[in-house]
């Protein structure tokens, strides 16, 4: 399959989760799949998105060892030509615009979720703050992960933390795994540790990650003497914990080392020590057990690390030096005890987080999402993939409106009718001002409209921006527009009563609803009123191609004897601003006569004539656009 993997920082080795997509691009691409990363510039990634700083915070980023990348919406149109699925890891501008372009080319998106919110709050030191975690997780959720069906999680602890934090997408647990080459060994030990008890310590040198409870417990153990720390990687809190081991004469040694480097540094020394108070999976830990070397975990309410300890031996209360010096000197005297339970660690974790395994199951969601995008997608006579009727853009709807035999679809009464001419005569021309000054809006064809001559019709255009509505309402003026609208929009608070006075009139979901839906539609026709149906039914912002219709405008076209007047919006790009719409009005369409056929029959010819004439209209304006931006490319 091809897979495309959307990624801030990709070539960060002091990173887990940089590290992670490394290796799972390596093995994707060794199984015969077609792999391309996008990606900050840092020149390993196949599509480079730039680098974006963040004022103020780019030094803390820098330090981090990490990056934000630009939205990259040109690079991420190119990445995803023919992708079969799209895996997004941070909850970053570049990966919630490739989440939009996914969709918009219904290539399925799966989510990955690496970055603990306490991660965030410790590098700006804000992590005593309680309702800033839950703000967090709130904010992730809205920007990425609700809109991804499928969520990875390294660990149950981060799928338990999502749950609780109303995440509502499917969450599969998968280790980010662990290569075959951590596995116990032979190591060639340093001469300089010969009579030292090596305590080995691995993660990016950052607050959360709590180094510095090492270096304390070490200065409060029996044995300091006989202890040599070995502090593998790299972060923001070097000067800091150096400074603290020079001040307790603690033998220490700060490295970074490569893969191979480091499977033989884990293999040697004597001990392994995890101080995070956050860790979304910890796969230094795994990797370090993997070795053979016996652990102490912090058990962290925040970290899933605690999950490798197999006794209480192997933990200990997080941020306690104390309790953590007594540990260290018990595990000192336990020598023959300390390497059995390093093997007993070993044989646990090597068994369960393979990376072959993770591999493999998150294939298997890949496969899933694509299948489950399959069912979704409808395809029309020619066989060509079009997008599902669901809306993209959701709305707060708290209210439960039941619309029955006795509800008012369209208001006819005089006060109402009143009310709604005068709100539309003052914003008529506040609604031209702001569409063509903020959206560009340039309408055509409004001579169609005088054809008509003052006849009632159903008006039907694509559904492609949140103001369409207000699109036609301008095209049409003078003439009174009503607009059948979901049924959500009327539980909505104070929007709804908007909504009602500007035109909108909802689609009922019952039977009792649905025949008084039916008459007030047939009265407003007789009264020569225009009646607008969205035939896609669902709101697609700046969507380039036509979607499958559904029948209810055309029926009532043909129940009515009313002609079918179609619109369609487009849009043209803009530097540094949206794209600016235009309103395309087209020649009137007049049902068929009954002695064509049954009003199925009718139906169906008079919406694939419309469709047809719409399509038309817009493959040809897109056409036109794409070859003059190919052409000024050319020149350029």
């Amino acid at each position: 399959m091809n897979i495309v993997i959307v990624i801030d920082a990709f070539d960060v080795h002091s990173n887990g989760t940089s590290v992670s997509a490394q290796r799972f691009c390596k093995r994707f691409i060794a199984r015969g799949h077609n792999v391309k990363v996008v990606c900050a510039g840092d020149g390993k990634g196949d599509f480079d998105a730039g680098k974006f700083r963040v004022p103020f915070f780019q030094d803390i980023i820098d330090k981090q060892g990490s990056m934000i990348a630009k939205s990259g919406k040109k690079v991420l149109k190119k990445a995803l030509t023919d992708a079969d699925i799209v895996h997004v890891y941070q909850p970053f501008p570049l990966e919630c615009k490739a989440l939009k372009l996914a969709k918009q080319r219904n290539i399925p998106v799966v989510g990955a979720f690496h970055m603990h919110p306490e991660n965030v709050l410790y590098s700006l030191h804000l992590e005593k703050v309680p309702f800033l975690k839950k703000g967090l997780y709130w904010l992730f959720n809205i920007v990425l992960y609700r809109h991804t069906p499928h969520i990875h999680c390294p660990s149950k602890f981060i799928a338990d933390q999502l749950e609780e934090n109303g995440y509502k997408s499917k969450l599969h647990v998968i280790s980010n795994g662990v290569s075959q080459a951590f596995c116990p060994g032979d190591a060639q030990r340093l001469e300089c540790w010969e009579d030292k008890f090596v305590i080995l310590s691995i993660g990016r040198l950052s607050r959360e990650k709590r180094h510095d409870v090492l270096i304390s417990a070490v200065k409060k153990s029996k044995y300091r003497d006989k202890i040599y720390i070995v502090m593998a990687g790299c972060g923001p809190e070097f000067d800091n914990l150096n400074k603290l081991a020079d001040k307790f004469n603690i033998n220490i040694k700060f490295e970074y080392f490569k893969q191979k480097d480091l499977v033989n540094i884990m293999r040697s020394c004597d001990l392994y020590v995890h101080c995070a108070d956050v860790e979304i999976e910890g796969i230094a830990c795994i990797e370090a057990i993997s070795c053979g070397l016996n652990p102490i975990i912090s058990n962290s309410k925040d970290s899933a690390a605690k999950q490798f300890a197999m006794t209480n031996d192997n933990l200990f209360e997080h941020g306690n030096a104390d309790e953590l010096a007594k540990k260290i000197d018990y595990w000192y005297e336990k020598d023959e005890e300390r390497k059995l339970s390093g093997a007993r660690h070993a044989f646990f974790v090597s068994k369960k987080y393979d990376i072959k395994s993770s591999i493999d199951a998150i294939l298997n969601i890949y496969e899933i999402a694509i299948a489950e995008g399959k069912k979704t997608i409808l395809k029309n006579d020619m066989g060509t993939d079009i997008k599902p009727d669901t809306h993209i853009t959701k709305s707060w709807t708290p209210l439960n409106k039941k619309i029955n035999k006795k509800t008012n679809i369209i208001n006819f009464n005089f006060p109402f009718v009143f009310l709604s001419n005068l709100l539309k005569l003052f914003a008529i021309p506040l609604l031209m001002i702001i569409n063509r000054a903020f959206h560009g809006l340039k309408i055509d064809g409004m001579k169609k409209l005088r054809k008509l001559k003052g006849k009632g019709a159903i008006t039907v255009a694509n559904h492609v921006h949140t103001l369409d509505s207000t699109f036609l309402s301008l095209g049409m003026f003078p003439r009174k527009m009503q607009f059948s609208s979901i049924k959500s929009n009327f539980e909505i608070p104070v929007i709804r009563w908007i909504v009602r006075l500007l035109g909108g009139f909802p689609i009922p979901e019952n039977m009792a609803g649905m025949l008084k839906f039916a008459k007030d539609i047939g009265r407003a026709l007789d009264k020569g009123q225009l009646i607008h149906f969205y035939p896609e039914a669902a709101l697609w912002p700046y969507h380039e191609k036509l979607r499958p219709f559904k029948n209810g405008a055309f029926r009532f076209a043909v129940q009515f004897n009313a002609p079918i007047l179609p619109c369609v919006i487009v849009f043209k790009e803009r530097k540094f601003r949206k794209p600016a719409a235009k309103l395309i009005i087209l020649d009137a369409i007049f049902p068929l006569q009954k002695n064509i056929g049954s009003i199925i029959k009718r139906t169906d010819m008079l919406k694939d004539i419309t469709y047809e004439k719409m399509n038309e209209e817009i493959e040809k304006w897109y056409e036109v656009r794409h070859h003059q931006i190919e052409d000024k490319a050319f020149i350029k």
